[in-house]
C-alpha cells in the first residue's frame, strides 16, 4: 500500500515517512518527483544511492541527515541551507553543486567528482573525503579539518581562507 504525503501551508513536507526508524527508499517515479520541491523537504535515512537525481536539482534547505547517496548523479544539485549530516555520497558525482551554507558534518564524501563545487560557509566538521576531486572547489568561508584534505584531491582549490591550492594540479 502506497502512502500518500499532501504538502500543507507552513507545516513540513514529509517525504517517504522520515518518522521510521529504518531507511525510506524513493522505489518509483511518484516518490523521486517529490525530490524536486523547494524548501521544507523532509527525507531523513532515505536511501537514494545509485539513483540519477540530475533532473531533481533543488534540495535547497532540505533535511536529509544520515541519507544514502552513495553513486549517485546529482551533478549541478543546490544543497544551498541543506543539512546532510551523517550522509553517504561515496563516489557520488556532485560536479557543480551548490552546499553554500549546509550542514555537512560527518559526511562522507570519500571518492566523489566535486569538481566545481561550491561550499561557502558550509560545515564540513568530520567529513570523510579521501579520494574526493575538489578541482575548482570553493571552501571559502567553510569550516572544515585541514588534515582530512591529505588524501582529497586538491587543485585550483580555494580554501576557507581565500588561499588557492594547486598541490594535486598536473600542469
Amino acid at each position: 500500500m502506497k502512502n500518500s504525503v499532501k504538502p500543507t501551508i507552513g507545516l513540513t513536507l514529509v517525504f517517504a515517512m522520515a518518522m521510521l526508524t529504518t531507511p525510506s527508499l524513493a522505489s518509483d517515479a511518484d516518490d523521486m518527483a517529490k525530490l524536486g520541491h523547494e524548501g521544507n523537504l523532509v527525507c531523513d535515512y532515505c536511501d537514494l544511492s545509485g539513483e540519477n537525481l540530475t533532473t531533481y536539482t533543488n534540495f535547497f534547505k532540505a533535511s536529509l541527515r544520515h541519507a544514502k547517496f552513495g553513486n549517485a548523479t546529482m551533478n549541478g544539485m543546490n544543497m544551498r541551507g541543506a543539512d546532510l549530516e551523517g550522509s553517504d555520497l561515496i563516489h557520488a558525482k556532485l560536479k557543480n553543486a551548490i552546499f553554500t551554507q549546509a550542514i555537512l558534518k560527518n559526511v562522507d564524501f570519500r571518492n566523489a567528482d566535486l569538481t566545481g563545487a561550491t561550499f561557502g560557509g558550509a560545515d564540513l566538521t568530520g567529513a570523510r573525503v579521501d579520494g574526493a576531486n575538489f578541482t575548482n572547489v570553493n571552501l571559502t568561508g567553510a569550516t572544515i579539518d585541514e588534515d582530512s584534505f591529505t588524501h582529497a584531491i586538491v587543485c585550483r582549490t580555494t580554501a576557507p581562507n581565500g588561499e588557492i591550492s594547486t598541490r594535486d594540479c598536473d600542469d
